[in-house]
């Protein structure tokens, strides 16, 4: 917002500033009519005043360019503290951010003060200046000049009139210069944008259900750091599927590419034979429910967070929901029950209940689990406790992570996989 605000007020100066352009150029064609030779000499003065300021003063666009990032580390400050409070609590950060964060504030009031500093001295020293041009120019036009007392006075008050534009032009063009940083960020922004706004078609209709998807030499970078490397994966509807392997080995990019959050940089992913990027991608993630690592709540009811994307499910489907993803354990104890508001003192355990709850409260033909073992857990407690719905259905993509030692069992799936990245070729339904 302060980045946008300060560019919106650069374009409000630039425009300011070409209709001052328009005012001063009728006054200097008025001047340069009765007087070419006067109105050269003011010029060439009100020029060396302007050449001077160039040299003498640092240039706006240095100083504002250190204003506007300042004010991007005092955002990002301000975030990351809003954020990792707990961490900055804990391993007492608080007075190095706050060091910080009051760093880059003196640095943003400091530019601000040279800016606003160097523009008075530009105003007033063209005050002075102006006054003593045309004290000049009626000496001139009294002893040198041949205009007669009429033409000279209609030069003195076109000057008198130009005069104050002239420096109010620089005054502009300080402030806009000043600015520009700011306003080349916004553009910046704007162009990232809109280079990265998600694809959408409607060449290709989205299958009723889904009967396999499949990845055909998948490839996929995060800049120039290679994540998935011609990865191929068939899984069937029915199928549960568990990726599995070291951190940072891309099982997480597999689901995030399956729902479109990224767009593959080679191969191509399909959905009962047809490519899923020809299809509405609307339509496409109404199949699909993920459940990511780190559980996101809204500052909303329990029963809004549990029917996110479904909100016609029937208090059935709800109460189901809750006993799979086992809210039933620690409902009774909220004190609304399923209308309590859930704020920011929800602990982590009942966040990760309240976020795979989500998956069994919408009826969509794929799951995915990006989640620790516990949200795995949960996940696979409704294979035991059994279902009101049609897993058969259902594909199901879990992550564990093989750095838990607990006793696992494994069963070989019918999907295949084959991969060149560390995400295991074999995957398998595990559960602790």
């Amino acid at each position: 917002m302060t980045e946008t605000g300060q560019g919106t007020t650069g374009i409000m100066l630039i425009l300011t500033f070409s209709e001052h352009v328009l005012i001063t150029s009728g006054y200097l064609a008025l001047a340069l009519f009765v007087s070419p030779l006067l109105t050269v000499v003011s010029l060439v003065v009100l020029g060396t005043i302007a050449l001077l300021f160039k040299f003498v003063l640092e240039p706006a666009y240095e100083v504002g360019d250190r204003q506007a990032k300042a004010n991007e580390r005092i955002q990002e400050i301000a975030q990351e503290v809003t954020r990792g409070l707990p961490e900055v609590k804990t391993f007492g950060l608080a007075g190095t951010m706050r060091e910080r964060f009051l760093g880059y504030v003196r640095l943003r009031a400091a530019s601000k003060i040279r800016i606003d500093r160097n523009k008075k001295a530009i105003s007033n020293l063209y005050s002075m200046v102006t006054g003593l041009v045309l004290f000049g120019l009626i000496y001139l036009g009294f002893v040198v000049s041949s205009l007669s007392l009429a033409s000279l006075g209609l030069f003195i008050i076109a000057m008198y009139r130009l005069a104050p534009r002239v420096s109010q032009l620089a005054n502009l063009l300080y402030s806009a210069d000043g600015r520009l940083p700011h306003l080349v960020r916004t553009f910046t922004l704007i162009d990232e944008l809109e280079a990265n706004r998600e694809p959408d078609t409607d060449a290709v209709e989205v299958p009723s259900p889904v009967e396999t998807v499949q990845f055909d030499d998948v490839s996929f970078a995060y800049d120039d750091e290679v994540v998935l490397s011609e990865v191929s994966l068939r899984v069937a509807r029915g199928e549960f599927v568990a990726l599995a392997g070291p951190s940072g080995a891309g099982k997480s990019t597999v689901a995030s590419l399956l729902t479109r959050l990224y767009e593959p940089d080679s191969g191509r992913i399909y959905a009962d034979g047809e490519p899923i990027d020809q299809m509405p991608l609307a339509d496409w993630r109404d199949r699909l429910t993920f459940v990511r690592q780190q559980p996101h709540l809204f500052n909303a009811t329990l029963r809004e967070n549990i029917t996110i994307g479904d909100s016609e499910a029937t208090t059935e489907e709800i109460q189901w929901a809750c006993d799979i993803a086992q809210i039933d354990e620690f409902l009774s104890e909220l004190p609304a029950g399923l209308d309590t508001e859930l704020g920011k003192t929800v602990s982590a355990s009942r966040a990760a209940n309240a976020n795979a709850s989500r998956s069994h409260g919408r009826s969509s033909t794929m799951q995915m689990y990006s989640s620790s073992m516990r949200q795995r857990a949960i996940s696979t407690a409704s294979l035991r406790r059994g279902s009101r719905r049609d897993w058969k259905r259902w594909i199901t993509i879990s992550r564990y992570s093989p750095s838990h030692t607990g006793s696992r069992r494994s069963e070989t799936p019918t999907g295949s996989t084959s991969s060149k990245t560390g995400v295991s070729s074999s995957p398998a339904i595990t559960s602790g």
